[in-house]
């Protein structure tokens, strides 16, 4: 694989019939009386930048942990490539789970000819990876000359090594200025636009917004939701209703045929109708039952307010 000709305009290649790269099938993970995982299930494809978005403490690093042989599940199983784990196949997988560690008086380039003799690949591709995580002209720089940023894109580049089918980081922005949060999420795409697998744990929804194409939200342990980004974000059109009388208002958008529900916030009423929405025959239909709207305007749920919604059911 050559890591040079990538470009950041690329997007991740997607086989016609997906290839399974990673399946979890009931997993759970119990530390006392704590049930870090609950029987999580998920199906990760080739080409996919999967991310596993929920609160801390919601089981992310845990299931990560258990995928890569470090810790030992309670029950449930996965599969690598279709095969039960063992570790040879780990060999195929690249991951950055800590904050990684450096000779800090060696140079980029030093460190990652250790980091290739330590795992076993070949260091061949020392200056493509360098160029990819734009550090190749500081690649005979001390590693203590590096900005944390810097540190942390030579720590993609020790992942990288060996041309890894798969990337499995862990909250791989967190510390970051938003400047070198733009050259990670950079950096992930251009790593998926070779068709690599990557999956990635997150709190940060706008990461997860931005970088991934699926997404499965953990909360406790328990998966809420898995799937395409794009279905999540869009999953629902949301049309603000406002009137000089709110009660009014909220008597006859209940007799709308597509009605589905509604809730108040301030002076404004959300309401979810069946289908696809059409603001102009919502007004219509306000108007005949009596009701002149001072505004109505339509929007899509972002992946925020998703996400706090089944937060809120979860702990309901």
């Amino acid at each position: 694989m050559n890591y040079n000709n990538i470009k950041a305009s690329e997007t991740p290649r997607q086989s016609e019939i997906p290839i399974e790269i990673l399946r979890l099938e009931g997993l759970s993970k119990r530390y006392g009386n704590i049930q870090a995982v609950n029987k999580l299930d998920l199906n990760i494809n080739k080409g996919q930048v999967y991310g596993l978005l929920g609160p801390n403490g919601s089981g992310k690093t845990t299931t990560l942990g258990i995928i890569l042989g470090i810790l030992r599940q309670t029950s449930g199983n996965y599969y690598w490539f279709g095969k039960p784990s063992e570790a040879t196949l780990y060999r195929r997988i690249g991951s950055l789970l800590e904050r990684p560690n450096f000779y800090p008086y060696l140079s980029a380039v030093n460190n990652l000819q250790i980091t290739a003799l330590i795992r076993g690949v070949n260091n061949a591709d020392i200056e493509s990876v360098l160029h990819l995580v734009d550090l190749y002209p500081r690649r005979n720089h001390k590693v203590h000359t590096f900005s944390y940023g810097m540190k942390q894109r030579l720590a993609l580049a020790s992942v990288l090594l060996g041309e890894p089918e798969v990337l499995i980081l862990d909250e791989p922005t967190n510390g970051l200025d938003p400047e070198g949060i733009f050259e990670i999420r950079n950096i992930i795409g251009n790593v998926a636009s070779t068709g690599t697998t990557v999956l990635l744990a997150s709190h940060l929804l706008d990461e997860v917004q931005k970088v991934c194409t699926h997404v499965a939200i953990l909360h406790r342990g328990i998966k809420k939701f898995s799937g395409p980004v794009a279905e999540l974000l869009s999953e629902e059109e949301i049309l603000e209703l406002s009137a000089k009388d709110l009660n009014t208002l909220e008597s006859a958008i209940i007799k709308l045929p597509e009605y589905l529900s509604h809730k108040i916030n301030n002076q404004t009423i959300e309401l979810k109708v069946k289908g696809k929405s059409d603001a102009a025959k919502i007004n219509h239909f306000l108007h005949q039952n009596g009701v002149s709207c001072s505004h109505i305007s339509m929007h899509k749920h972002s992946l925020e307010q998703n996400f706090l919604e089944l937060l809120q059911k979860s702990s309901s």
